[in-house]
């Protein structure tokens, strides 16, 4: 890691820990420990034929702190690992891993001084092994440092929450790297017995890479008058726009003004509709707007909405219902995205003289590799074009569509939890249009005071350019299976034996791969 890209938010890091551990009245916790993994592969580098075992040591020293006192807030934990494989010693190489984060309360009124680290080892290109860890390798470090200001009010007359970062991300292979900065905006009204009512959302971002900007901007406010009949009218104004010299869409921004009325139907439900004027529209018709929030209990809550932005109509769904037992919670929203690395484009490796039988046994293109002075004839072998899909920069606004659903039952001695997610990725310049789908069911059992148990199932579905995926895109099917055993040996001691079965099948042939781990860890509190 060159850590002189992360020279510019070292100062604001050091402020915080600094000031915290200044604190009279704080409470410092700093556990250091020391983690050994030994993890055995059938298939280290994941082909379909001629696999090659390895078994993989990993040693980790490992810090976890915390920090809290009346003014600061200090969280800290960050990893160096020394990984050696067997089966290929010069692919030894040290990782690193760091979450840290602080908070410093410059005055009792809400305001604060903010501080977020992270480094993570990401796979280097996710269409080729979205699961790529250390044990697989080709993977790469990113780098995020982020620094900024909030300020947060409640009151008996309103809420406000104001937030201000600068931010930098960087890799190794410097795909994704860009500079940032972003305001968010929240605030409305709190005092019910006021004539007037009020609510503005607010955020502003400006992204930049290599003298490529992208800039985005969302104001969307409300002002009206509370009646005694509880049909109280309001005007709406929105505006949204997207600039800069990266690729965008032809229509990038919108304007409307509205007029709305919001009533209660009940105690607790609250329902608003507003018909919105487009300024411009040339580009787009005017529409309606509409809002629910439900909320008959402290354990349940709904919120859901309808509009229209500059690219079609949008949607916003938060629900979450809590039993003694039960947690359920679902969520769906849109957002712009732009410098990400999750753009790929389908190149030609190259030409290769294979086997004839190449593509039904084999996805190995050490297979088609000819040892020098040898003679290839046609009858014996045949041309094949290999393509993969590239990560390239993601310099470009793209529209990501996410729905997640989470249920978590938890009883005596065992808890259940179930997750599904699923993300549209659409670009807004070129309308290719990938998609992520992912489902975990994970059963643990608590043994003992010393042992649990778990048993994990995942699935993940990915479509790389979904409309055309026979002739520019890729469909791959993740299927794993986990099963690990956790046993407390001393009061600083613990292990964990785990077995990881995984098949991945791709319409890319040579992607296509099974795997089985048996994984030993060791950790080591002191």
């Amino acid at each position: 890691m060159d850590i002189m890209l992360s020279k510019g938010f070292r100062p604001t890091l050091i402020a915080v820990a600094v000031l915290a551990s200044a604190a009279n009245a704080g409470d410092l916790q700093i556990t250091p420990s020391v983690s050994v993994d030994g993890t055995y592969s059938d298939n280290v580098e994941l082909t379909a034929n001629g696999k090659q075992s390895s078994y993989v040591n990993q040693v980790s020293a490992i810090l976890d702190s915390q920090f809290t006192s009346r003014i600061a807030e200090l969280n800290f934990n960050g990893s160096s690992t020394y990984a050696s494989y067997t089966h290929n010693h010069d692919l030894d190489d040290s990782f690193r891993t760091l979450e840290a984060d602080g908070r410093l309360f410059l005055w009792p009124d809400g305001l604060a001084l903010t501080a977020n680290a992270n480094i993570r080892n990401g796979a280097r290109n996710g269409a080729r092994n979205s699961l790529a860890d250390i044990v697989s390798g080709d993977t790469i470090e990113i780098r995020n440092f982020q620094s900024g200001l909030s300020y947060n009010v409640e009151n008996l007359k309103y809420q406000l929450n104001l937030t201000s970062n600068i931010s930098r991300q960087t890799s190794e292979d410097n795909i994704g790297d860009n500079n940032r900065i972003e305001t968010t905006l929240t605030s409305q009204s709190t005092n019910s017995s006021q004539a007037i009512f009020w609510r503005i959302n607010a955020t502003y971002s400006d992204q930049e890479n290599n003298e490529i900007t992208g800039r985005q901007h969302i104001v969307d406010a409300i002002v009206g008058w509370r009646t005694p009949s509880k049909i109280n009218p309001f005007i709406r104004f929105y505006n949204e726009d997207v600039s800069g010299n990266i690729s965008q869409p032809q229509q990038n921004s919108g304007d409307a003004t509205g007029v709305g009325i919001s009533t209660k139907l009940s105690s607790h439900l609250l329902v608003s509709a507003s018909y919105n004027f487009v300024v411009d529209d040339e580009e787009n018709d005017d529409y309606v707007a509409a809002t629910i929030e439900w909320e008959p209990s402290a354990r349940t809550s709904l919120r859901a909405e309808y509009s229209k932005r500059f690219f079609g109509d949008t949607y916003l769904l938060d629900f979450t219902h809590r039993t003694k037992r039960l947690t359920n919670s679902v969520s769906y929203n849109e957002s712009l995205r732009a410098f990400d690395r999750n753009t790929f484009q389908r190149v030609l490796v190259g030409n290769f003289f294979c086997p004839l039988d190449f593509e039904t046994t084999s996805n190995s293109l050490t297979d088609c590799f000819q040892s020098q002075g040898a003679t290839i004839t046609p009858t014996d072998a045949q041309l094949v074009q290999v393509f993969e899909q590239q990560l390239i920069e993601g310099n470009e606004f793209s529209l990501n569509k996410e729905l997640s659903w989470q249920s978590q039952l938890s009883l005596a001695r065992t808890n259940f939890d179930l997750r599904f997610s699923h993300n549209r990725r659409e670009s807004l310049t070129t309308n290719i249009e990938d998609n992520r789908f992912d489902a975990t069911f994970e059963i643990t059992r608590t043994i003992s005071g010393k042992s649990t148990a778990s048993l994990t199932y995942n699935f993940n579905h990915t479509q790389l350019d979904k409309n055309q995926i026979r002739s520019l895109g890729q469909d791959d099917y993740y299927r794993t299976l986990s099963i690990s055993y956790n046993r407390r040996l001393a009061r600083t001691l613990n292990s964990v034996i785990s077995l990881q079965m995984v098949d991945r099948n791709s319409s890319d042939q040579l992607l296509t791969y099974e795997e089985t781990r048996a994984v030993i860890t060791l950790t080591k509190d002191f």
